[in-house]
């Protein structure tokens, strides 16, 4: 298989053009250096005889979109994320979610590409009673939650339209190796440790989240590129409520286990735009998808620990 993976620079996307890799598909990589480099790609992805990489901005037209031709499946990774950013500068998050996502799905009808899995999130939801599911109606609070919300919307649109298998897949908390420049809180609270420094938390850590290890996550899109799913809206979680405090004791924990001294925890005012509880129900992935999550919150954390201190990466 013939396959795009756009952000591919990001943390998932690397997770997902290795495992593609991996399965022996061909990948290309594409990104627009906004957020990341290219160094943690090319450590990981390099040396596969069956990946390149083009530096590629969706959020405006090339005149050349050749990479294209012949291709089968677009992951479309690429966005930004982070609801506290999205509030100070809104533009750049509608260019890089909503305007690159009607881009990406563009080219694919111009190549006739049939199959798109698009990344979405629970965001697009709002503050809304848990669990999370697909038929709840939007409601953000953020300006990354309604950029999100407007890429959902080009995929029913497009699927309804054009006949593009298109779906899109709300990403919970995702976690895992490769999360080098990663700002959510497992990567974040790990290299706060790695290099001695102070540990933040917004509000009193009673909030939750549903955090999912990313090898499940990966799991799950090329799962949904598979099936004939156009149009439809898939959470992709664990279905587990987890407090930050939880989280951040087991981190603390581990870390200390492997000889790290733990440093000082600071609880900082809640942070604008944060929902307080947040976990969904992936009942619908289960059943259509046939894909369910494999790894619990301390094998995950594991992982990502030992990757972090196996590679020195800061």
């Amino acid at each position: 298989m013939k396959c795009v993976v756009t952000g591919a620079c990001g943390f998932i996307g690397i997770n997902l053009c290795k495992k593609l890799l991996d399965d022996g598909h061909y990948v290309t990589g594409i990104d627009n250096f906004i957020v990341g480099t290219i160094d943690e790609l090319k450590r990981t992805c390099g040396e596969y005889k069956n990946f390149n990489f083009k530096q590629f901005d969706l959020s405006k037209r090339y005149s050349d979109e050749s990479l294209f031709e012949d291709i089968e499946v677009i992951y479309h990774l690429g966005g930004m994320s982070g609801v506290r950013e999205s509030i100070l500068t809104p533009d750049i998050w509608f260019d890089n979610n909503v305007k690159a996502t009607f881009n990406t799905l563009e080219i694919a009808r111009k190549y006739t590409i049939k199959n798109i899995v698009i990344a979405s999130s629970s965001a697009c939801a709002g503050d809304v009673p848990p669990p999370m599911h697909e038929e709840m109606p939007m409601h953000p609070i953020s300006p990354y939650g309604a950029s999100k919300g407007c890429k959902e919307l080009f995929t029913s649109a497009y699927y309804h339209s054009y006949g593009m298998n298109v779906s899109a897949l709300r990403f919970s908390n995702v976690y895992g190796p490769h999360s080098t420049i990663k700002v959510s809180l497992v990567a974040k609270f790990i290299r706060k440790i790695l290099q001695s420094e102070q540990i933040n938390i917004y509000g009193n850590g009673e909030q939750t989240r549903d955090f999912i290890y990313v090898d499940d996550l990966t799991d799950a899109v090329i799962k949904a590129s598979k099936k004939k799913v156009g149009g439809e809206i898939f959470q992709i979680c664990t279905g587990v409520e987890t407090s930050v405090n939880k989280i951040t004791s087991v981190i603390l924990n581990k870390m200390k286990d492997i000889g790290y001294s733990i440093p000082t925890v600071k609880n900082l005012p809640p942070a604008k735009g944060d929902v307080m509880t947040n976990y969904a129900d992936n009942s619908k992935a289960k059943k259509i998808l046939k894909w369910e999550p494999k790894v619990n919150i301390e094998q995950g954390i594991n992982e990502t620990i030992q990757w972090f201190v196996r590679e020195a990466i800061l």
